[in-house]
């Protein structure tokens, strides 16, 4: 009994003085992919981004790379913001980076993220979800109204 009581006494100041501080804020995408962020740029910016780059990856195949760059930027972004509810930004960042790997089978935060998120609704008995991209409708404009 007293060695618990000592143990107690010793592990608990250790432990609150270990605790880290909550988080005031989400990453961004560049922080969340483990590199500094140059500058924040706006969900709605990624988006329009992402569909440039899609469009013209579509049409030609040329810019895989631009593709991907802008996809992953844009899935990280969803993935993250805080004005979405989970049941958006989940299913939609993982048909995003469904996407990436489709192009890109060995971008490896496209993998990461992917996981995690699975690993997230299996976590909670559910379903993962499937679909594309189109599938999860993102009305930025209306969702930034509901915020405010």
């Amino acid at each position: 009994m007293i060695r618990l009581l000592l143990a107690a006494i010793l592990i608990l100041p250790l432990a609150i003085g270990c605790t880290p501080a909550p988080a005031t804020d989400t990453p961004s995408p560049e922080q969340a992919q483990g590199e500094p962020a140059a500058e924040e740029v706006s969900l709605p910016d990624l988006q329009a981004t992402y569909n440039e780059a899609k469009a013209a990856y579509e049409e030609d195949n040329a810019n895989a790379e631009g593709f991907v760059s802008a996809a992953m930027d844009y899935g990280m972004a969803v993935m993250y913001a805080p004005i979405l509810p989970p049941a958006t930004k989940y299913p939609l960042s993982l048909a995003i980076f469904k996407e990436v790997l489709e192009v890109d089978p060995e971008e490896a935060n496209a993998t990461d993220a992917s996981e995690t998120i699975i690993e997230i609704y299996g976590s909670m008995g559910r379903d993962v979800p499937e679909g594309s991209v189109e599938d999860f409708p993102l009305n930025l404009p209306e969702m930034a109204s509901k915020e405010g």
